[in-house]
């Protein structure tokens, strides 16, 4: 990388982080006038909000919960609740995911032993083989020189 590219770099970071910083800040404005707007309105104006804009609901469920709270901050409770249950529910199942060291050890306490041996027991097995072709071959031999 050279420098420049660096440069480049820091400044489009900082143009992000300028960035952010005002568009929370816009956001914060937002939310203050709502609550003012909100706060200043009687609770038959408040019923009278309606949460869809665009189009009637056909639901008759749809149109009581809509009008029953337009609160913005009774969402935001009720997400915050919903958040925390979850959280909750994720923490306890960490819990129960911890490792037991007595999972992880083998179930036969000599399993490294036969592992380590396994190589020796293949020579072995080859030269006892070996020895037993031997002393067949030397069996027939005698045989036959016997029988001759």
């Amino acid at each position: 990388m050279t420098l420049q590219t660096e440069e480049q770099i820091l400044e489009e970071l900082r143009d992000a982080e300028q960035f952010a910083k005002t568009r929370k800040r816009l956001l914060l404005e937002k939310k203050k006038e709502m609550e003012k707007f909100r706060e200043g309105l009687t609770s038959t104006e408040k019923e009278s909000l309606s949460q869809f804009r665009s189009y009637q609901p056909l639901d008759s469920d749809l149109a009581t919960a809509s009008s029953l709270s337009n609160n913005l901050q009774d969402y935001l409770y009720f997400g915050d609740e919903a958040i925390k249950d979850d959280l909750e529910l994720g923490k306890e199942t960490k819990n129960n995911d911890e490792l037991d060291l007595s999972e992880l050890q083998p179930k036969k306490v000599d399993w490294d032993l036969k592992r380590d041996i396994e190589n020796d027991m293949a020579i072995l097995n080859k030269r006892t083989e070996k020895a037993i072709c031997y002393i067949l071959m030397k069996k027939y031999n005698t045989q036959k020189n016997t029988e001759s």
